[in-house]
């Protein structure tokens, strides 16, 4: 079955916290005796509805029902000091990863919380009273593997903590198995991804929980024109629909998932926030817009992707998405894309997009690939993918992303049906905005950076530019002659430590303007060209 149709049948049948940790091991871990932790067995799926599962391109879990006072259930240590260690494991046999949801959670200052697998690989916590909501619920990532230990460290004398299990995910596909895409796929961090370092770290990996099931879907990160760095996600309808609050308080965003060469398979999934709340969302163009409970850690880079609003002829740019759940991959275009109508959306308000064949494969789109954004050659958003029907075997048929310019203000006139109340917030009318690092804004200021040096200065033949800042940045480098002709410009790779020699020797005598600047500060300093 196409891809279309299936998301289409979606649109028919429906209508936390960051996940932070804190530092820190298991108490257990320094225990020189064995003890027999006690397994709760989660009976798994029927077959039937396994297989069932399989078929559908987005589904990663089936949710499990179960009632689990971990607390009274849990074998509890008593140390010397006091202090408690419970413990208590979750088997459901044949999952590829579990994951636990909790309807009434709360750590007290100074408990701890580990999610790990038997042998101890895999590791997830600690979770602490930071990671307490106001609702009470709560989830983590998953554990690879049929079997997980749920270990919690109490300070002696604490009395409030509250752990209850209510859901078990039971994984049918593993999010961090090998080659989980097709062949044709590029990584991001191929040679056709050098371009698109900035943009690819707004692009996120989603796994959203609806109802009974678990899917996954992709989505990127937004700038807006108050330019205060809001936490928006910008996906696709059909990845959320049918969702209640309960459900998008337990959903996980992941930041990063990527593989760091061009033939690699595997990258790491440990930057994750969990929950998030929908802010604006239509099926006409299938757009949602999601913003997260809280702000992003800076450690996790985050980058607030650009957008254009207006329709335009686009000649060449990418996608960057996350198919069948894997590692960061981007599809690249190189012809115009072309406006159509799928059946229940706007007219004309989708972009049609035929993929081309670059050096390192044939880049399309699959399940999970939903919700990801497709630029223009400027790094700018023009739409989000909505399905279509590009396999490896049949890469040059048409994929569809729902247009930018639909999802503004094409959906209705009120603001939980559109884009411009949330990404023009100022009221500024803009067409388009940068992306940016944080801080967001676009004021032009002096930079601050660690240093700066330019030497020498008269310069004759080459002319040296070190420039280092604490944050990753992607400045442009120009030099103006005195009647604003730009006679170099150069924009560097993403970094935080750079070294630029321009040659100068076939540039006249004189004076000279030479700019450094990202997209939200700058700096001008004068250069003298002399011989």
């Amino acid at each position: 079955m196409k891809r279309i149709l299936f998301f289409i049948l979606i649109l028919l049948i429906a209508g936390a916290k960051a996940q932070i940790t804190a530092p820190g091991f298991p108490a257990s871990s320094l225990e020189k005796k064995i003890v027999r932790t006690p397994v709760i067995i989660i009976t798994p799926p029927a077959q039937t509805n396994q297989k069932e599962g399989i078929k559908q391109p987005l589904l990663a879990a089936i949710i499990l029902d179960t009632d689990i006072n971990y607390m009274q259930q849990a074998h509890l240590t008593v140390l010397e000091n006091g202090d408690k260690i419970y413990r208590l494991a979750i088997t459901s046999k044949d999952a590829k990863a579990l994951n636990v949801l909790y309807d009434d959670f709360n750590i007290p200052e100074g408990g701890k919380l580990f999610i790990y697998d038997p042998s101890k690989t895999q590791l997830h916590g600690a979770y602490t009273s930071i990671n307490n909501s106001i609702n009470k619920n709560f989830t983590h990532d998953y554990i690879t593997g049929d079997q997980l230990v749920i270990e919690y460290n109490e300070p002696a004398n604490v009395t409030e903590t509250k752990i209850h299990i209510n859901q078990i995910g039971y994984f049918l596909r593993d999010g961090e198995e090998t080659s989980l895409s097709a062949e044709c796929e590029v990584n991001i961090n191929c040679p056709e991804g050098d371009n698109w370092q900035d943009e690819k770290k707004g692009v996120v990996r989603l796994l959203i929980k609806n109802g009974n099931q678990i899917f996954w879907c992709s989505g990127s990160l937004v700038n807006n024109t108050g330019l205060d760095c809001a936490p928006y996600v910008l996906s696709a309808e059909h990845c959320t629909n049918g969702t209640n609050q309960q459900d998008n308080d337990a959903s996980i965003v992941y930041f990063g998932y990527e593989c760091s060469s061009c033939a690699g398979t595997s990258g790491d999934a440990t930057k994750t926030m969990v929950g998030f709340n929908i802010v604006a969302k239509a099926t006409g163009s299938d757009f949602i817009l999601l913003r997260l409970k809280t702000e992003i850690p800076d450690n996790y880079e985050p980058y607030f992707n650009g957008w254009k609003k207006d329709d335009a002829t686009f000649g060449s740019g990418v996608s960057i998405h996350h198919p069948d759940s894997d590692v960061k991959k981007i599809s690249t275009y190189s012809t115009n894309l072309f406006s159509t109508s799928i059946p229940l959306g706007i007219t004309n308000g989708y972009w049609g997009v035929i993929w081309s064949s670059t050096s390192n494969g044939h880049g399309i789109t699959e399940g999970g690939s939903s919700g990801s954004p497709i630029f223009n050659k400027d790094g700018l958003i023009i739409g989000t993918l909505t399905g279509g029907n590009s396999f490896c075997s049949t890469p040059t048929e048409t994929d569809y992303y729902g247009k930018l310019s639909a999802h503004w203000d094409q959906n209705g006139s009120i603001p939980s049906k559109r884009l411009l109340d949330f990404l023009d917030p100022s009221g500024a009318g803009s067409s388009e905005l940068k992306g940016t690092y944080k801080p967001c804004t676009n004021s032009v200021s002096e930079l601050t950076f660690d240093e700066i040096k330019v030497w020498p200065n008269p310069s004759s033949t080459m002319l040296n530019i070190k420039i280092e800042h604490t944050n990753f940045i992607k400045p442009t480098i120009i030099l103006n002659d005195l009647m604003g002709k730009v006679i170099f410009k150069q924009q560097l790779s993403t970094s935080n430590n750079f070294l630029i020699k321009i040659p100068t020797s076939k540039f006249s005598n004189g004076n000279y303007i030479l700019s450094i600047s990202t997209p939200s500060i700058s700096t001008h300093q004068s250069i003298i060209i002399a011989r």
